[in-house]
């Protein structure tokens, strides 16, 4: 359920509330991400050009608006000051001119969004508008109807790199466990203990050794292995027991992710390419799932980086 509230407080300001079946990383993607914003910004019927985007404190955002009736209106924002997952102010520059706070509250898989417009001079409405702006209500209803599409748009992640290396080398860097222990995971973490099962039902199970000096376990659940080309695990958190847990700092993060790893040849080594597929994820898990695709892409970019290292060195 979605809801929302809109008043004026005098004739230059304009405060709108919303409540939103979305938790407050996917609310955040869709604010922060120029892909996303340029979906939803703006009432019904518009279109969207992005010419500039500088999401920092600072930053500027030029887009071109394209109005129903075939008109232009070229916009020139100035984001003032944010705070990750919290606040966003944003200055419009061009009429109508106005300071926007937007503030993000965390309600248990629901965020409540409070937007503030402060206008430089009272706009002129017909009787029963609103004015333009972040706070509009057909923005809005746009921007729920953008949370509800991204689930479904994001259901699946992808990642490629070329390995210079023969495939049977990198195969055996993914299905060995001592030679994972030299690689797996982003820079800074270390694989103390690990063992491979390399078998369809079989497991790989380890331990993350992380640099805050904590230990997140990992299982994968081996379905389908087809040396040297492909590889099929269903991934999960873990315990030193080997029992499937929660993501230690995600608690809506899906239970299981299928994944699929192949290796193809190609000229000079190898393409990987890995695509991540939450299993019988809720509607708030897929939106989690959905909400972290940066992260995931920094995640396993810095996991493949280690691999390339590992490689590099012909062992």
């Amino acid at each position: 359920m979605n809801t929302a509230s809109a008043e004026r407080a005098d004739g230059r300001q304009f405060l709108s509330v919303r409540e939103v079946d979305a938790p407050l990383a996917l609310v955040w993607l869709a604010w922060s991400d120029p892909s996303q914003l340029a979906k939803w910004w703006g009432p019904d019927g518009f279109g969207h050009t992005l010419r500039e985007f500088h999401f920092r404190p600072g930053g500027d955002w030029r887009f071109t608006l394209h109005g129903p009736d075939g008109t232009d209106d070229d916009n020139h924002i100035r984001f003032v000051d944010m705070i990750g997952q919290r606040r966003i102010i944003l200055d419009q520059l061009e009429a109508p001119r106005f300071r926007a706070t937007a503030g993000f509250e965390d309600m248990g898989g629901r965020t409540r969004i409070r937007i503030d417009t402060l206008f430089e001079s009272a706009p002129t409405l017909d009787r029963g508008t609103e004015p333009t702006g972040p706070g509009n209500s057909q923005t809005l209803d746009r921007l729920v109807q953008r949370l509800l599409a991204l689930p479904d748009e994001n259901a699946t992640f992808r990642l490629a790199r070329h390995f210079a290396a023969p495939r049977p080398i990198v195969w055996k860097a993914w299905t060995e466990a001592e030679q994972m222990k030299r690689w797996w995971g982003p820079a800074g973490v270390s694989i103390p203990t690990a063992t491979m099962d390399l078998r369809p039902g079989g497991t790989y199970h380890y331990d993350m050794a992380m640099p805050d000096g904590q230990h997140w376990w990992g299982k994968w659940l081996i379905r389908t292995v087809e040396a040297p080309a492909r590889l099929v695990v269903v991934n999960c958190f873990s315990d030193a027991a080997g029992g499937i847990t929660r993501h230690p700092m995600a608690a809506h993060w899906p239970l299981e992710v299928l994944s699929t790893f192949t290796f193809t040849e190609e000229e000079g080594g190898v393409l990987f390419a890995l695509t991540w597929e939450p299993l019988g994820a809720s509607t708030l898990e897929m939106q989690t799932f959905a909400a972290a695709h940066s992260g995931m892409t920094a995640g396993w970019g810095g996991t493949l980086d280690q691999l390339t290292r590992y490689l590099a060195q012909g062992l």
